[in-house]
């Protein structure tokens, strides 16, 4: 153990009492972690907060605090956070645990509305593509205009 580093005492909570507590609740398998103490994921199942598919958490630094979560890259977790100045934080005491540990934590997700993923990178249009989208709009409008005037002008005419 590092020397200066405290053990982390919690309060022991339901997963219930977890997901109430945090703002973020999804399951994610760690696709990196860098070196200011954050680990970005691959969101598999959200419930909390999460719509995107790739977020990061992070945790405090595990070389002074007994508190950190110390993610390892390429496995998949349980992940209960909250979220601080625009950025999501987790630690020991807030639920979070390796997927594979996290029995109690499904259970108590069975029924819960899950929140629905969207795929950032191939769902959302650039500039372009909304240009395009608007001047197609914006044409179609004016040639149904332009075809309901001419039929009335055709219908005002003398016999």
């Amino acid at each position: 153990m590092v020397k200066g580093v405290s053990a982390c005492t919690c309060i022991i909570s339901t997963p219930a009492e977890d997901f109430i507590r945090a703002d973020a609740v999804f399951i994610g398998k760690v696709v990196s972690v860098d070196d200011q103490f954050g680990a970005k994921f691959h969101v598999l199942k959200s419930w909390k907060l999460i719509d995107a598919d790739t977020v990061v958490v992070y945790t405090t630094d595990p070389r002074k605090s007994g508190c950190a979560y110390v993610f390892q890259k390429d496995e998949s977790y349980m992940v209960y956070a909250e979220l601080t100045k625009g950025k999501l934080h987790t630690g020991q005491c807030w639920g979070t645990v390796p997927l594979i540990y996290a029995v109690e934590q499904l259970k108590d997700l069975q029924g819960r509305t899950e929140v629905r993923l969207i795929d950032r990178s191939s769902h959302m249009m650039n500039r372009d593509g909304i240009m395009k989208t608007a001047l197609i709009t914006g044409g179609a409008v004016l040639l149904f205009a332009a075809i309901g005037v001419g039929v009335k002008m055709v219908r005002r005419r003398p016999a």
